[in-house]
């Protein structure tokens, strides 16, 4: 499964600008920068791992505590116990912060087509940098970069699943086929004139 990355795109001699994306992104940010320009960074790369913070647990919200007068709000919940925190490094706080390590969630037809708008046309070629490095969206090269299953290759369940997420309506009756054609789409139909 692609995963949210931070990267350091070397864009000239003294523009070094880092971005975080996902992983299947890096490929075309290597096609428009040249190979060698993009350098992965690592959470230990960000701040040292001494460096701690203390945050309300699973969150990104960091609290200094001995600043708090007594009467505070989350003084008082972490009293109660209604809200734990945590101590984490700077690192994994800035890592959170950038959604470091999330898996790409989306439909992949639709990251294929915000990638075409996003990063624009070869320089070389007439084709967009993502068709020059994962090929047309139908070749399923991109589809299996990311790591998900086309609808395709989906069990009866998953198509559910994901119809469900979607907010479409199904029967319970509907066969696979059924199921697929529900989440393909359909191109809108001709009318006379156009």
């Amino acid at each position: 499964m692609s995963k949210r990355v931070l990267v350091v795109v070397q864009r000239g001699v003294t523009d070094s600008t880092p971005i975080t994306c996902f992983e299947h992104e890096v490929a075309i940010l290597d096609t428009i920068h040249g190979e060698g320009a993009v350098r992965r960074l690592s959470l230990r790369d960000l701040a040292p791992k001494s460096l701690k913070a203390t945050v309300i647990k699973g969150s990104t919200q960091a609290v200094i505590l001995k600043d708090m007068p007594i009467d505070h709000p989350i003084k008082l919940a972490i009293a109660k116990k209604e809200i734990e925190i945590e101590e984490v490094s700077t690192a994994e706080l800035l890592g959170r912060q950038l959604h470091l390590g999330e898996e790409f969630k989306g439909e992949p037809q639709e990251e294929y087509r915000r990638m075409v708008d996003v990063y624009g046309m070869h320089h070389e070629y007439k084709i967009a940098n993502v068709e020059y490095v994962y090929g047309q969206f139908r070749e399923g090269r991109f589809t299996k970069s990311l790591g998900v299953k086309s609808i395709e290759e989906m069990s009866i369940a998953e198509l559910r699943e994901k119809l469900d997420r979607e907010g479409i309506l199904y029967e319970k009756s509907n066969t696979r086929n059924e199921l697929i054609a529900l989440l393909t789409p359909q191109d809108e139909p001709q009318t006379e004139g156009t």
